[in-house]
């Protein structure tokens, strides 16, 4: 199945690019980076030398595909 905005929910995010665009911790917004590792409940962001896990239920990504 090939990776489209209408079927990421059922593939694998590790290795996307991603960047917060809105998120109830207003520090959160604007992050940006790789994903590393997903859990049923966090992201895990790598960008440059930093590292941030964000609630996925309190905020809204934006994906590379």
């Amino acid at each position: 199945m090939p990776l489209t905005p209408e079927t990421l929910t059922r593939h694998e995010l590790v290795g996307l690019n991603v960047e917060v665009v809105a998120a109830s911790t207003p520090d959160a917004i604007d992050i940006s980076g790789r994903v590393v590792m997903e859990t049923s409940q966090l992201l895990t962001i790598e960008g440059g030398a930093r590292v941030w896990r964000v609630a996925q239920a309190d905020a809204t990504f934006a994906f590379g595909l």
